[in-house]
């Protein structure tokens, strides 16, 4: 992914590479890296594996789980 994608958050040294946008001496480093190192089939399964939980129903808990506790903070206060 690039640094300007909201994916780079997600992104780890053991599932994926970040590379510069609009930038394709980095884009070219990051396939190269992957090549030479063997690492792609390792990256591949540590990707899947760390977005198993990115599921709809999850997200959704999550985000109203974020606004009820704002909103409790905002009645708080």
């Amino acid at each position: 992914t690039t640094t300007t994608c909201g994916a780079a958050e997600l992104v780890t040294v053991a599932n994926g590479l970040v590379v510069t946008a609009h930038h394709p001496e980095s884009l070219a480093a990051a396939i190269s890296t992957l090549c030479k190192t063997g690492r792609a089939a390792a990256m591949q399964t540590a990707a899947r594996a760390s977005v198993n939980t990115l599921d709809l129903t999850r997200m959704a808990e999550k985000l109203t789980a974020l606004y009820t506790r704002i909103l409790q903070e905002k009645a708080a206060h």
